[in-house]
């Protein structure tokens, strides 16, 4: 998501915000990614659009796997993770 999206390349996204009054950042943990903008109310649609552009592109794929844990007493199942992941594709449109 940092990478540029089919309208903001590379960057871009950063030098906008910070060019236009705000500022952002992000953090990543194993299961969540969380991105943040700060910017004067007048930019308001600006950020909408950056934010917007960004997620339009993306693909979420879904993968599973298993660890060695033991067995839940409850379920008999082992336990299992889920991680998803995104990244954005070219010239997606909806």
């Amino acid at each position: 998501m940092f990478k540029g999206s089919e309208n903001v390349g590379p960057g871009e996204l950063d030098f906008l915000i910070f060019t236009n009054g705000g500022n952002s950042n992000g953090t990543t943990n194993t299961d969540r990614t969380l991105y943040y903008e700060v910017l004067p109310k007048n930019q308001l649609d600006l950020g909408l659009f950056l934010e917007a552009d960004r997620m339009r592109g993306l693909v979420i794929t879904r993968r599973t796997s298993r660890t060695n844990a033991k067995p839940s007493k409850r379920s008999g199942a082992r336990a299992s993770t889920t991680r998803l992941t995104a990244r954005p594709t070219k010239g997606w449109k909806s």
